[in-house]
């Protein structure tokens, strides 16, 4: 299989062409794969890579040792390496996704405690506002992700500023229809410009603190400060850290939408549920706001760093496999996440007893912790290029408290699905391998 890395998309469809007529160099295989391959081995960073951009294109080991009498891909890939000029490949001054999981963690922190700091002031939260913006920040997110592999540089400014002005004219239209106070103003501001900061940073995959000013304006609304004016500078702010990465959706941006809509109406059903389970969550405990946003604070955290402890053990899993027939046996994906599979487990057993227990806040702790495992299960899903299930099985835990079942009920439920979700998914290493590369 593949050595862990980063995985980068080929620029194009390459193709090994034999090669016909007089030819007064090198005529062994590998030194023609060489020359039809040439671009692809030249931008190659190192044999790792150009592994698995092979494997992508169809050169397994078996291909390998019936065309080309070696061991494995690798071994063909460390042979095109050493035979082709090299290219400096670029890298990005700075990526590192520790650091970088680091800084969206402190912001993300900073936001939430201005947010529960603006909340306690007296300011009735917009639910239908609140669940726009989660929605809209899946989508985005998600877009954004996936236009940095798939789109050049043009169209993802493109596609950035309809995903910016599509959560700003949304923002606005909801404050129309029903005027918010100030406090919920700057709420609903803050996670917009907080959200587009973030993209920017993820677009261009370096540490920087531009995040943090949406979160330090806001937090001017819990000082002696007009909320007014807090609102105004973190408008002003936002778009003028926005305009110079921004750009005119062109027809390719046009053309990428609708070819993946059915992506977006996963990426909409998954938003609008898990909106939905965070607004009853919240509604269904008033008095435990604070304890409530403590518990998410620490779940969301957990999750992110359990996302990034799941993808290394099933990257070394994949490292170490000899075929995806022995990776996607039971066997050795339970010995990939033996450690995370038992700590999820216990995690689980403690919030399924707490509401029968006498702690003091244990229902909203079960409550509040479930939900945490449920969202980190379908990070893990998401990241793993698999949105079906995560898609389906929120929505449909939504529904079922549309239909009027507790919560009690609900999210044991969804916690347990989500996990089987995960063990099918992941014993399918064809669909989501690549992405660990």
């Amino acid at each position: 299989m593949s050595a862990p890395g980063r995985y980068r998309r080929p620029r194009g469809t390459f193709t090994a062409h034999p090669w016909f007529g007089e030819d007064r160099r090198a005529a062994d295989p590998v030194s023609q794969l060489a020359r039809s391959l040439f671009g692809l081995c030249r931008e190659a960073a190192d044999p790792y890579e150009l592994a698995a951009h092979l494997e992508a294109i169809g050169f397994n080991r078996y291909r390998v040792t019936r065309e080309f009498g070696l061991a494995n891909t690798f071994a063909l890939a460390k042979r095109l390496f050493e035979l082709t000029p090299r290219k400096p490949a670029l890298r990005l001054k700075g990526y590192t996704p520790v650091a970088l999981t680091w800084l969206r963690q402190l912001t993300l922190l900073g936001g939430i405690l201005v947010t529960l700091g603006l909340q306690t002031r007296g300011s009735q939260a917009d639910w239908g506002v609140l669940i726009f913006l989660i929605t809209w920040s899946v989508v985005g997110s998600r877009f954004v992700d996936l236009g940095a592999g798939a789109l050049k540089a043009p169209q993802r400014r493109g596609l950035l500023s309809l995903l910016v002005l599509s959560g700003l004219l949304g923002l606005l239209g909801f404050w129309l229809a029903a005027p918010p106070t100030l406090a919920g103003a700057l709420v609903g501001g803050l996670w917009w410009g907080l959200t587009v900061t973030l993209w920017l940073e993820q677009t261009a995959g370096e540490l920087n603190l531009k995040s943090l000013l949406p979160v330090a304006i806001a937090f001017l609304g819990l000082l002696p400060y007009p909320l007014e004016l807090a609102l105004g500078i973190l408008f002003f702010v936002t778009l003028y850290l926005l305009l110079p990465q921004l750009g005119i959706p062109d027809r390719q941006v046009w053309r990428y939408l609708r070819r993946n809509w059915p992506f977006t109406l996963l990426l909409l059903t998954y938003g609008l549920a898990l909106g939905a389970l965070f607004v009853q969550l919240f509604r269904s405990f008033p008095a435990g706001l604070l304890a409530g946003g403590a518990v998410m604070i620490l779940t969301l955290f957990a999750a992110e760093w359990g996302l990034l402890w799941v993808r290394r053990s099933l990257t070394a899993s994949l490292w170490r496999a000899q075929g995806s027939e022995d990776y996607a046996q039971s066997t050795a994906i339970l010995r990939a996440l033996a450690p995370q599979l038992l700590i999820f487990g216990l995690a689980a057993a403690a919030l399924f007893w707490l509401p029968f227990s006498d702690l003091f806040y244990g229902d909203l702790l079960s409550r509040f912790g479930l939900f945490g495992l449920s969202l980190a299960l379908a990070l893990i899903l998401l990241s793993l290029d698999n949105v079906l299930i995560p898609a389906a099985l929120l929505g449909s835990a939504a529904l079922a408290l549309l239909w009027g079942l507790p919560l009690v009920w609900v999210l044991p439920a969804l916690c347990v699905t989500l996990a089987a979700g995960v063990i099918f998914h992941v014993r399918r290493v064809e669909s989501y391998g690549i992405y660990l590369l």
